[in-house]
């Protein structure tokens, strides 16, 4: 039995060693793909129905083949060609231009909702009337314009570089599309031009039929686009401003009918008492105790919160425990509420002790200025 045994487990390790193709060989079902592509073969265009065009965007390749490969049917020593670097023009700031082989396109440093709606909006600003606008597919186009209904500022320039527009009319479609990196968007421009008064209908070109029109558009679009982003940064840091201020006054010092000086805070117990707590350490002031129950933290004005006014080893060795407890600064801050709100005051510990109205104004005034 024990020979059979034995026989069993040599006959399954050998049929394992020598079967161990159909797993890591060339014909194995984990098998190294890496080449794969090589064999890939290209496949045409989808086909899309008529009546579907309209509520789609263009279908444009992701991974072109390139060009300058004449035959696909390479062999696997085929060493692929790195790809051109791009030619990037004004590249500071959240918006750039960017050109590649005859393409001009920007690239927002923002989703692609926001620049499809500054687009739209500078298009409409720039005279242009808008025949469709599609948010979805993220494309608007315009109906057929003459220059001398654009703003004096785009009709000079464009007649400037180029003085046959005057007798011309023009059609742009505008798409954005989500970029390569997260939070970016790209927008494309395609330009149709034909003369004045012309009543011919074609379908979009594959590019525009002016680059001088596209670039200046693209130029002028991205102006607007980085001037309105300069103006929200510049109301969002006013807001901030705001806030910031906003935030130093959420505790008020007053004082009662007796003159006794306590804070007003806006919030529930929970925030107040975080609040406080938060000021308490910013302001460097030891806290020996804390009761929420009570509402009530217990400071000791003589020690930091960091220790750094821990007496040295000879202070201690010569400095009677009781001596140091004489010397000691001890107060209570209470968290009281009043009303829709929460007020922060300070006692003496025991009943016979009586703050003076300048020490606890003192503290409530350190209180507040840590307050975020």
């Amino acid at each position: 039995m024990r020979q059979l045994a034995k026989f069993s487990v040599i006959a399954v390790v050998i049929s394992t060693i020598s079967g161990c193709g159909w797993l890591w060989g060339e014909k194995g079902y984990f098998r190294d793909r890496s080449n794969d592509y090589l064999d890939a073969k290209q496949e045409s265009m989808i086909t899309i129905p008529a009546n579907l065009k309209k509520d789609t965007r263009p279908f444009d390749p992701l991974y072109p083949i390139p060009n300058n490969i004449p035959n696909p049917t390479v062999t696997k020593n085929y060493e692929v060609p790195r790809p051109l670097p791009l030619q990037a023009v004004n590249t500071s700031g959240p918006f750039s231009l960017q050109r590649n082989q005859g393409n001009q396109w920007i690239i927002a440093q923002q989703m692609v909702t926001p620049a499809y709606e500054q687009a739209l909006q500078y298009f409409r600003q720039a005279g242009f009337r808008i025949d469709t606008a599609r948010p979805v597919t993220g494309e608007f186009t315009t109906s057929w314009t003459k220059t001398s209904v654009l703003t004096n500022m785009l009709n000079s320039r464009l007649l400037a570089m180029d003085s046959s527009l005057a007798n011309q009319e023009l059609r742009i479609r505008v798409r954005v599309d989500p970029g390569a990196r997260a939070n970016t968007s790209e927008l494309y421009t395609l330009v149709m031009v034909r003369p004045e008064g012309s009543a011919v209908e074609s379908d979009w070109p594959s590019k525009s039929q002016n680059s001088v029109v596209e670039a200046i558009l693209l130029d002028e679009l991205m102006a607007n686009m980085s001037n309105s982003q300069a103006s929200e940064n510049v109301v969002s840091l006013s807001d901030t401003q705001q806030q910031s201020v906003a935030a130093k006054k959420k505790a008020l010092f007053n004082r009662d009918t007796q003159g006794v000086p306590f804070l007003v805070m806006n919030g529930d117990l929970d925030l107040v008492w975080s609040q406080v707590e938060q000021a308490i350490n910013k302001a460097n002031i030891k806290i020996d105790d804390m009761d929420r129950s009570e509402r009530v933290y217990y400071i000791n004005l003589s020690e930091k919160a960091d220790g750094s006014s821990k007496p040295g080893f000879f202070t201690r060795l010569f400095t009677s425990e009781a001596r140091r407890e004489a010397n000691a600064e001890r107060y209570i801050i209470k968290v009281i509420p009043i009303d829709n709100a929460m007020s922060v005051k300070v006692d003496g510990i025991g009943n016979d002790t009586v703050v003076s109205p300048e020490k606890a104004e003192s503290i409530l005034r350190m209180l507040q200025d840590n307050m975020n």
